[in-house]
């Protein structure tokens, strides 16, 4: 059996998973919806893929630019 690669935020949403983003300085974590998450994302004419967007992502408690994004199951 093979693993899944969720390379872009479009594949988490394609796969049925949302964003959980923490902050890699405090360790403050928010929950995204992937759809929502990649239009946001397409609207800022950002890149979608996760690597290009960790970087990117300002943690709303400390400021920091050091994010890490996982998949975690939709609600």
């Amino acid at each position: 059996m093979g693993r899944i690669k969720l390379d872009k935020i479009t594949d988490f949403a394609r796969r049925g998973y949302d964003a959980k983003v923490v902050c890699g300085a405090c360790g403050n974590a928010t929950h995204w919806n992937a759809v929502e998450l990649a239009m946001e994302l397409q609207r800022r004419k950002k890149p979608l893929r996760v690597e290009a967007v960790e970087p990117l992502m300002k943690c709303s408690a400390c400021g920091k630019r050091r994010a890490v994004i996982q998949p975690v199951e939709q609600f």
